[in-house]
């Protein structure tokens, strides 16, 4: 820690430690200390769900996530016999032995 003198910044050693108990912030070397019990509440308990592309908050908002969705109708087969691996609609074979 530093603090200004007025013509020069002059270091401090500061054996201080800040923590954290049951939601009580306090500081060494001090008798006071700080609730964050008011910042707790975070207990809305609302759901969010995907259907048909769309992704909500009940009671909230909803986002379209239809743009971000693979349409190219892909598949991929195995043939177990020559080890070969195709992708549809991509044309390219891959070996695998």
């Amino acid at each position: 820690m530093m603090y200004y003198n007025g013509s020069e910044w002059i270091a401090i050693a500061d054996s201080q430690r800040i923590s954290l108990t049951n939601n009580i912030l306090s500081i060494s070397g001090s008798d006071s200390t700080v609730s964050l019990a008011a910042y707790l509440d975070n207990t809305d308990n609302r759901e969010i769900e995907l259907a048909n592309n769309t992704l909500s908050i009940d009671g909230g908002n909803s986002v379209s996530l239809a743009k971000y969705v693979n349409t190219d109708e892909q598949a991929f087969s195995l043939s177990d016999n020559s080890r070969h691996y195709r992708l549809r609609n991509f044309g390219r074979l891959v070996r695998l032995s």
